[in-house]
């Protein structure tokens, strides 16, 4: 542009100042200038943005279209301004309708940006809300959530019976009657001549009951003391410092058992040993 005033100094200044203006659009400008900018007007919307922000910035594009057929009034602007500005600041000039309508487009824009900056307050006042809520909602510690493991009820008598598909650990004094009168641990049944190792039969869990002394056959209490002591192992052998003995059991062959203590007889053969059913 320098170039072009030096190079036509004489002649540019004696021009009118609309003269050189059309000069200057002339060469400077692009042929579609005006569309451009009257699209860009047209075009605009608020957004997220402020109101003052806005107008101002559509107010600079509309002043470059002044003395152009593009150019826009400020009815025009109004309409425009109306339309498109953001949701939440157009429903706050629709509370105040009757007192904007009856300003002139400057009053108009003023009263507008302060409702735009209420609406903006209230906006954030809201998210600030929320934030601390969720704040304090992240700082309270969490419900505690207590679990209960079933555990198997307490065998009060024969009257308990079990409905799990689980057989219930037996009891001492089980134990006690089944060793007492020659009974198997896996089948809980009296008077077998049987081992649980070799035994393949079980109860029912459905329908179990705690062993009493009410379930032992009469025939195997009145010989209860005999069996009692035809089931207690006999030493056959002792040695004094290592001592080796042997077990003899009325259901099966002799075993060498070796122990650390002297003079000690250990295991009698029998189911006895603590039991965990599987």
């Amino acid at each position: 542009m320098a170039d072009w005033y030096h190079s036509n100094q004489d002649r540019i200044d004696k021009l009118t100042h609309d003269a050189y203006i059309e000069e200057m659009k002339i060469l400077y400008l692009c042929h579609d200038w005006e569309e451009d900018l009257r699209d860009e007007v047209l075009k605009s919307t608020q957004g997220d943005g402020l109101f003052w922000d806005w107008i101002n910035r559509v107010q600079s594009t509309n002043a470059l279209l002044k003395g152009t057929a593009s150019h826009f009034a400020e009815l025009t602007l109004r309409f425009h301004f109306e339309v498109h500005m953001h949701p939440d600041t157009k429903r706050y000039c629709r509370k105040e309708a009757r007192s904007l309508k009856a300003l002139n487009f400057k009053a108009w824009i003023n009263a507008v940006q302060l409702l735009d900056e209420e609406h903006v307050h209230d906006k954030k006042k809201q998210a600030d809300a929320i934030s601390d809520a969720l704040c304090r909602q992240g700082q309270r510690p969490r419900t505690q959530v207590t679990t209960t493991l079933s555990t198997n009820p307490p065998r009060t008598g024969a009257s308990t019976s079990y409905t799990t598909n689980r057989l219930p650990v037996l009891t001492d004094s089980e134990r006690v009657l089944l060793m007492k009168y020659s009974g198997c641990f896996n089948c809980c049944k009296f008077g077998v001549n049987h081992r649980r190792a070799t035994c393949t039969e079980r109860p029912d869990p459905t329908t179990y009951k705690t062993l009493t002394d009410a379930d032992v056959p009469a025939h195997l209490k009145a010989s209860g003391s005999n069996t009692t002591s035809a089931r207690a192992p006999r030493p056959v052998a002792t040695i004094n410092s290592a001592t080796v003995e042997e077990v003899v059991d009325e259901e099966g062959p002799p075993h060498p058992v070796a122990v650390v203590m002297p003079s000690c007889v250990l295991g009698d053969g029998t189911d006895s040993e603590p039991d965990v059913w599987d």
